[in-house]
């Protein structure tokens, strides 16, 4: 099985330790300079030679690629769910009420690009995910991948219906929170 291979591999090159860099930079083609740079995190090598490096270990190679500046609000799906993780479950409303307030505001793309941590209760994440689902539908952009990922509750749930609403939820819940098994009314979260 194949270890990923992460950017803390060439910071914290422990697991490669074992082999020589002599060994390792004849076998990649490389200069034992070149290679060691690479696994202290330096330099500037291709994916082809990052692939090299991986193949060798019997890693798989992720590369990820984020904006280049971070969102000017702490309001993004990252942020609320940082947020509703810090101050507990029952803080969601108040902190996923703000990040769609401001998403709606600036339509800033950064705001919904990273995911929730990975801490957040798996309902709130199921539903961050469908409100940047929904929020992405309303204003016409690609939804990202991590929110596209469906997220199925095993119970129905309907976030803040009261009894008497929920079938009123059921009529007006949009697909993007339907897909998820949540219910919500027309108007989820929008400031009157």
């Amino acid at each position: 099985m194949k270890r990923p291979l992460s950017p803390t591999s060439f910071h914290y090159p422990g697991s490669l330790r074992n082999d020589s860099e002599r060994q390792m930079a004849l076998q990649l083609g490389l200069s034992r300079t070149t290679l060691r740079g690479i696994l202290l995190g330096g330099g500037n090598p291709t994916v082809g030679t990052l692939k090299k490096v991986a193949d060798l270990k019997h890693m798989d190679l992720f590369l990820f690629m984020t904006p280049q500046e971070e969102p000017k609000s702490e309001y993004s799906s990252f942020g609320a769910s940082v947020l509703v993780v810090r101050d507990g479950f029952d803080s969601w409303e108040t902190h996923f009420r703000n990040f769609v307030e401001e998403f709606k505001k600036t339509k800033d793309f950064r705001l919904i690009f990273f995911a929730p941590v990975q801490k957040l209760d798996p309902k709130l994440h199921s539903l961050l995910s469908s409100i940047v689902v929904d929020l992405c539908l309303r204003f016409k952009m690609k939804p990202p991948a991590w929110a596209i990922k469906l997220r199925f509750l095993k119970k129905p749930w309907f976030p803040l219906e009261a009894d008497e609403c929920k079938p009123i939820a059921l009529v007006e819940s949009r697909l993007s929170y339907r897909r998820n098994n949540i219910f919500v009314l027309e108007h989820f979260l929008e400031r009157v």
